[in-house]
């Protein structure tokens, strides 16, 4: 262990702080959506949603975790190839779409500018969005746990590159649809005309307008959203119950039973599957839409993990105060940003928010597809007052949120470099092989007694049998 065992813990603590809110806010999606496509109660929305994917999860382990992934990520393409090709039809075509998107500045590729108030731009993405990514595949449970499923470093590595294929099908695929929807609603905003109450609706909206005379295409959407949802919690339950069984309840557990460990680590993803759908509903009085609060919670939390794991594996001299010292100064930059943002919310100005237009909506009692929209109106909902923007740290506050985990990591790797050579640097010589980077040396075989057991068991059970002491520090992600 590079930091000893106080890191682990704490390392431990941050990632189920920061999967238990992510995860929370990743229920409240799909909840938006059945809400409003079938005027269902919100709460019972949520509920239904948790408890679901927690049946499943706790009942089935790893193995229905992986199972439904496939299955959902099939429906997860269909929905949205279905979605914005129907959508492209309706707007008049591929050349349509294309040239109202970029005469509304949709398409831009020249966007370099330097301004990290800009909540969306080259820099923003290709910066802030990798480190949060980072973050995201090289310092999180659910993750880890994938690669040392594999049976050897090649097969993990082809993993991950059909895993980022995906990513990226289903990342262009949902950015199509945005194009497609402003092609759509150019002359008509639903948020702004009243139609939507939250920008998470926008999607669902445009679903049910399109397909209003297609029975059973809103469902394949539902469908879709709930693929990627569950996909996503059925992963962070199961990895957070492992990291509990390992790194918190491993030291009273060396002597019990195989089966007692199963029936416990069950009941700890029900337990974290009720605390998922709590923060769910906490995460819906707030005012932030799905993807950012995603992004936020992993730059707070994930931020200054990422930072601590960089400082292990590729800086010999940091130690263990400049760890700590790095995880509380990085946390406390990204915290007090996600709160000041929160407090003092830019204006759209200040983030770049591109001009949409109401001004063609339909009235009220007028009912037909709002593709075909030619009729002026004026705007339901018009632009409120101006904020008062005296604050001092304005200009702070109003930093893109997909910057926070870069900001976060890397002021977890300053302060810990600071801190560990005020403190004393850490010998080279006194680094147990295997902690550094480049001490790695890739693994092309590594056999498993039962892999049917470690594919259809939580992998806390199987590493927690005293009968098969298989390297038990290198199953567990908090390697600092």
């Amino acid at each position: 262990m590079r930091f000893g065992r106080g890191m682990q813990l704490l390392g431990s603590l941050q990632f189920l702080i920061a999967t238990l809110l992510y995860t929370g806010i990743v229920i409240l999606a799909p909840a938006l959506i059945l809400n409003q496509a079938t005027g269902l109660n919100m709460w019972a929305c949520l509920i239904s949603t948790g408890l679901i994917c927690t049946f499943y999860t706790s009942l089935g382990g790893m193995k229905a975790v992986v199972w439904t992934d496939v299955f959902q990520v099939v429906v997860m393409l269909l929905g949205f190839i279905v979605t914005f090709v129907h959508g492209t039809v309706l707007a008049g075509g591929p050349a349509k779409v294309l040239e109202i998107a970029y005469n509304g500045s949709r398409i831009n590729f020249n966007d370099f500018g330097l301004d990290p108030q800009r909540r969306y731009s080259f820099w923003s993405f290709t910066v802030g969005g990798t480190m949060v990514w980072l973050s995201m595949y090289a310092a999180n449970q659910a993750q880890v746990q994938r690669y040392i499923s594999c049976r050897t470093e090649r097969q993990a590595k082809w993993a991950l590159l059909i895993n980022q294929v995906g990513l990226c099908l289903i990342v262009s695929s949902a950015a199509t649809c945005g194009i497609v929807m402003f092609a759509l609603y150019s002359h008509c905003d639903p948020l702004k005309s009243g139609q939507i109450s939250a920008s998470d609706q926008y999607m669902p909206y445009l679903v049910l307008d399109i397909f209003r005379e297609h029975p059973g295409f809103p469902g394949l959407f539902l469908a879709c959203a709930y693929g990627g949802t569950l996909s996503t919690v059925s992963t962070s339950i199961n990895a957070m119950a492992a990291v509990t069984m390992e790194d918190l309840l491993k030291p009273f557990l060396i002597n019990s039973l195989q089966r007692k460990q199963m029936q416990l680590c069950k009941l700890l993803s029900f337990l974290y599957g009720v605390g998922c759908i709590t923060t769910a509903a906490l995460c819906s009085l707030l005012d932030w839409g799905v993807l950012q609060g995603s992004f936020t919670v992993m730059g707070v939390v994930n931020g200054p993990l990422l930072g601590t794991f960089i400082l292990g594996m590729f800086i010999p001299a940091a130690n263990k105060p400049g760890a700590f010292a790095g995880v509380a100064v990085g946390f406390s930059l990204a915290l007090w940003l996600a709160v000041g943002s929160s407090v003092y919310p830019p204006t759209p100005q200040r983030m770049g928010v591109l001009h949409t237009s109401a001004d063609y909506c339909p009235a009220a009692n007028t009912t037909h597809n709002s593709t075909m929209l030619t009729t002026p109106s004026p705007t339901l909902s018009p632009p409120g007052p101006a904020e008062d923007w005296h604050h001092g740290l304005q200009d702070f506050y109003s930093i893109s949120y997909l910057y926070f985990g870069a900001l976060s990591t890397g002021a977890s790797v300053l302060a810990g470099l600071v801190v560990s050579y005020l403190t004393g640097p850490t010998q080279r010589g006194s680094i147990q092989p295997g902690l550094l980077w480049w001490d790695l040396k890739p693994q092309r075989d590594a056999p498993q007694e039962s892999t049917g057991e470690l594919m259809t068991l939580n992998p806390s059970v199987v590493l927690l049998n005293p009968e098969k002491d298989v390297d038990k520090e290198q199953k567990s992600v908090s390697v600092v």
